[in-house]
């Protein structure tokens, strides 16, 4: 049986929507707020998602509750901002995670970007949200946690992926025609 692109897509749209309604409130850990601050203190962000970028990242505390990481460009530019703050509950800790624009020239390009594109903030959020959860539970990243927010990024992509697919092909054609149209000029 053959399945078109388009009845992927509406599969894969369905099932992005049933599951997000599984996303639950900021995650709570039974250990004290200062235990948690300093595993977010040597964390790091995931190259799995970040890519090279995370190994360069800017990394700070901004006060008790709150630490901070930047992406930022080759040149030192600032382009993005994640945050993680730590908020006691009971005996335990929540950590409430936000994706910010950067301080520098692009910062309200970027907070439009986030406005507009919010898929791409639930990727990064929960990216971060795993790594950490990741050291806080003593386990590796698992990138099938963050599934959901990866595969809505995708889906918003496809038309710029379908079109960069339907340009290549135009470009594949146009280069056979002429390498066919100087094939056939040679030989008279």
């Amino acid at each position: 049986m053959k399945i078109s692109s388009a009845t992927a897509c509406l599969a894969a749209i369905g099932l992005a929507v049933m599951l997000g309604g599984c996303q639950g409130k900021d995650p709570f850990y039974a250990a004290a707020p200062d235990q948690v601050s300093k595993v977010l203190d040597r964390a790091n962000l995931p190259m799995m998602v970040f890519g090279e970028r995370a190994a360069t990242a800017k990394h700070w505390r901004v006060n008790a509750a709150t630490t901070m990481w930047a992406l930022q460009s080759d040149s030192r530019v600032e382009l993005l901002r994640l945050s993680a703050t730590t908020i006691a509950e009971g005996k335990g800790t929540r950590i409430h995670y936000d994706v910010l624009p950067p301080e520098s020239s692009i910062r309200d390009q970027v907070a439009q970007g986030l406005k507009e594109n919010g898929a791409y903030r639930d990727l990064y959020r929960s990216a971060l949200a795993e790594q950490i959860d990741a050291k806080l539970t003593n386990r590796e990243f698992a990138i099938q946690n963050i599934a959901v927010e990866a595969a809505r990024v995708t889906l918003g992509a496809l038309p710029n992926i379908r079109e960069s697919m339907d340009n290549a092909e135009k470009e594949y054609q146009r280069r056979q025609q002429r390498d066919i149209d100087r094939v056939y000029a040679n030989e008279k």
